[in-house]
């Protein structure tokens, strides 16, 4: 396994292998090694720095679990994240993908795992040692926020997740039929006195140009949330 893998991360892979399927797991082992290797760093321009003391400097690593429906938009807005780029509308995740991002002073293995209902029987296997979870919404699709609320709350009752904190992403604001960060929190019952933890609804769209500074704010809050006991 790459550097920067943790023996947790490196059984998961495997274990995600069991369930999800032969074809879905050799795409996706192959997407971990690459992106375990090309680190994206946090800062103005995302560049990597390669100097040596980069290279001998160790962070902590925080666990960053994305889901939602699938269309929700998780690939996209990772995509923004990773590399600015908001134009290439990236494939539906089929299994599950890996990417490793530097923040300040820490590392983040953010795993996307698709939404698809189908896959989402597996999600549970994906939430142990999870530092943040993000829930991604289609925020025009107001159709399919009580499935959205449904398989978010089943997700909160898992106590491996419990006082984890939340970020949800209310997606595609881009879009004329899109609902507010108040109107979704609303539509989810993110405000439920049995929420114990802390939760962050940003709006976010990825169809601009440039992108819009919320989907970095989703990045930030990753950083700022993970290093949180």
């Amino acid at each position: 396994m790459a550097a920067g893998a943790t023996a947790r991360d490196t059984g998961m892979l495997y274990k995600a292998a069991a369930f999800v399927g032969a074809g879905v797991v050799a795409a996706g082992l192959g997407y971990a090694f690459l992106l375990y290797t090309r680190k994206s760093r946090g800062g103005a321009d995302d560049a990597v720095d390669d100097s040596p003391e980069m290279q001998d400097q160790e962070f902590p690593e925080k666990r960053v679990l994305v889901l939602g429906l699938d269309n929700s938009g998780k690939s996209s807005i990772l995509q923004v994240i990773a590399s600015h780029d908001g134009h290439n509308i990236p494939e539906p995740t089929e299994g599950f993908n890996v990417m490793c991002l530097q923040g300040q002073d820490t590392t983040l293995n953010v795993w996307e795992v698709g939404g698809k209902q189908s896959v989402r029987l597996y999600w549970e296997n994906f939430v142990s040692n999870t530092d943040v979870l993000v829930f991604v919404v289609d925020s025009a699709d107001v159709g399919r926020f009580p499935e959205a609320k449904e398989e978010l709350h089943k997700l909160l009752r898992d106590d491996r997740l419990k006082n984890v904190p939340l970020i949800v992403v209310a997606n595609k604001q881009d879009l004329p039929a899109s609902r507010r960060d108040s109107d979704i929190s609303q539509a989810l019952d993110l405000e439920s006195p049995s929420q114990e933890r802390e939760i962050h609804v940003v709006e976010a769209q990825t169809m601009s140009d440039p992108p819009n500074d919320s989907v970095t704010k989703v990045k930030s809050l990753m950083d700022q949330l993970s290093k949180k006991d």
